[in-house]
This record gives structure tokens, C-alpha cells and sequence, in this order.
């Protein structure tokens, strides 16, 4: 038994993605839950005994008692942000030992969040270690509030919904994410696979998928050389640097007001400084201009609102 077992870390379940049709085949055969799916981190928290263990998607990260607590992993400050309010979590677990937080916190990744949202835990779901099942949104929201913690509400409750009716709330946020929110989950509490499972289904939009593509050096399609020049040339150094050629102008720093200004340039400087390197580059080819833009001016807003965070 390893470490993360003796002290009774579990793995998150995975999200299968929506249109994996053999493992959330009929899913959509009853009352769905569909939340905003938050791009963060996935954590967790539970309680053994007195201590309080936290734990990213793969290991424990620290543990907190009554008189001491340590690190293993500072995991961007969320062991520390579960400290601060230990009093709170302490309260919870000592009349519902045997429930676990799992939850999202909210860590800058490809999606930027403002920071009255960011660097805070949203509880998603919470499971009942002494059945091995996670409770119903119903039934645990009531469970938390006295306790103000945050957690995620539902989008919409739909009883048999179809495609278009998801489609309806994808890139939707109840936490301002720009560009646009990651996607959504659904969740059917009383569905069983085929295969005796009860999974959740995500359904992420294109717009998270290419621009996480651009950032991260996922996969971009072969024929979509608009994304591939506006990941290689539009970069953060590049619109950090537009950010501060603002400060050297005006001598204040920039701000929300500047964006239309630091997409434009970023657009502007991409096709008179370095055009002639990527016709060279690719050989000529095809371009749609508009396109192109619409690629440059994405990533560079999803760059620069995040530079506005770090201030």
C-alpha cells in the first residue's frame, strides 16, 4: 500500500468526452445536471482522523492537524488556501467524516478568470467514502451552505435534453472566462453504463480546444495554417512586450482599455515584420487573412488578460 492509499487519496473519476458514445451511451435518457466546466486544476480535499489531507489529480499534496500542517507540494497555494480556512473544513468533516471534496482550483491554465474568481476552490462534487458513491447535487448543496464554501451550481436542469440543448450553454460562464468558458458536464446521478459505470460526460468547445492547442502544443490540424502562425509568432513574450511598450509611452501601466490596442498591434506587427519569414517558412501558402486575425487576435487577448492578472 503506498502513501497516497494508507491516507486514503483517490483519483478523481475521468470525464468521458461527450461523443465517446460507448461509455455515456444514454446519458442523456433522464434529468441532467449541466455545469460549467472550470479550467484549473483538479483537486481534492478529505479528512483522516483529525488530519486534513489536500491532493491534486494524482497524489497528496499536504495535510493539515490541529497543531502543525506540511507541504508536500504547494501546488500553486492551494494547501495554504484550505489552511487559512481550516476551521471551516474542520467543521464539515467532523459531522461528515467519511465525505470528500472534489473541486477545481482556480489557477491560471489556458482560460483567464478575473481575480474576484481565481485562486479559490469550487467544490464539484463530494463523494460518500463509506459507500464508494458520489452524492447528487440536490442533496450535497444543501450540505455545504451553512458552511460557505464554493461550489459549482448548475447551468441548467434538463429532463431529457438533446444535443442542441447543450450546445445552447457551451462556452457560457457564470465566472466571466475569457475568451469564453471551457465547455460544460453533464451529469445524469442516476445513469449505469453498459458497463456498470456511472460516468459524467464534457463537452469542450473548438475555440478551448484550438487555443489550449496553441499554447500547450496539442495538435493542430495540418490544413490550419492560420492557427499554426498565430501560435508560433503570436506569443506571450510577444503581447508582454506590446504591454510594456504602453508603460514606455505613457508611463502608466496598461489596462482593460488597451486591449483593442494590443490586438491590433499584435495583427499589425505579425504581418509587417514577419510575413516574409512565414511565406519562406511554409512555402507560399494559402492564407485567410481574415482568419488569420481572428487567430492572432484570440490568442492575443487570452494572453494579455492574463498579464492584466498577474498585476
Amino acid at each position: 500500500m503506498n502513501n497516497e492509499e494508507l491516507h486514503g487519496f483517490k483519483k478523481y473519476e475521468k470525464v468521458h468526452a461527450f461523443h465517446n458514445t460507448d461509455e455515456i451511451d444514454g446519458i442523456l435518457n433522464g434529468e441532467c445536471h449541466i455545469f460549467e466546466k472550470l479550467d484549473g486544476a483538479n483537486a481534492s480535499v478529505w479528512a483522516e482522523g483529525n488530519t486534513i489531507f489536500v491532493g491534486s489529480r494524482n497524489r497528496i499534496v499536504g495535510w493539515i492537524r490541529e497543531d502543525s500542517h506540511e507541504w508536500i507540494d504547494e501546488f500553486r497555494g492551494l494547501p495554504k488556501y484550505i489552511l487559512d480556512r481550516n476551521i471551516a473544513f474542520k467543521k464539515f468533516f467532523l459531522r461528515y467524516p467519511s465525505f470528500r471534496f472534489y473541486g477545481e482550483w482556480l489557477v491560471r491554465h489556458t482560460i483567464v478568470y478575473p481575480a474576484e474568481f481565481a485562486n479559490q476552490f469550487y467544490i464539484f462534487d463530494i463523494e460518500d467514502r463509506s459507500e464508494n458513491k458520489m452524492l447528487p447535487y440536490q442533496f450535497y448543496s444543501e450540505l455545504i451552505r451553512p458552511f460557505n464554501f464554493n461550489y459549482l451550481k448548475p447551468l441548467a436542469i434538463i429532463n431529457h435534453p438533446e444535443k442542441k440543448d447543450l450546445e445552447e450553454f457551451l462556452g457560457k460562464s457564470d465566472y466571466n472566462a475569457c475568451p469564453h468558458g471551457e465547455g460544460v458536464v453533464i451529469k445524469h446521478y442516476g445513469f449505469t453504463n453498459q458497463y456498470g459505470r456511472q460516468p459524467y460526460a464534457k463537452w469542450v468547445t473548438k475555440e478551448f480546444r484550438e487555443i489550449n492547442a496553441k499554447i500547450f502544443g496539442g495538435p493542430i490540424p495540418k490544413d490550419a495554417i492560420e492557427m499554426k502562425i498565430a501560435s508560433e509568432y503570436c506569443t506571450l513574450e510577444r503581447i508582454r512586450k506590446l504591454s510594456h511598450k504602453i508603460y514606455d509611452e505613457t508611463e502608466t501601466p496598461a489596462t482593460i482599455k488597451d486591449t483593442g490596442r494590443i490586438l491590433g498591434t499584435a495583427y499589425h506587427d505579425i504581418i509587417t515584420e514577419d510575413m516574409w519569414h512565414i511565406l519562406k517558412k511554409y512555402k507560399n501558402p494559402i492564407i485567410d487573412f481574415t482568419k488569420l486575425r481572428k487567430e492572432i487576435e484570440s490568442l492575443a487577448k487570452t494572453y494579455f488578460m492574463g498579464i492584466l492578472e498577474e498585476k
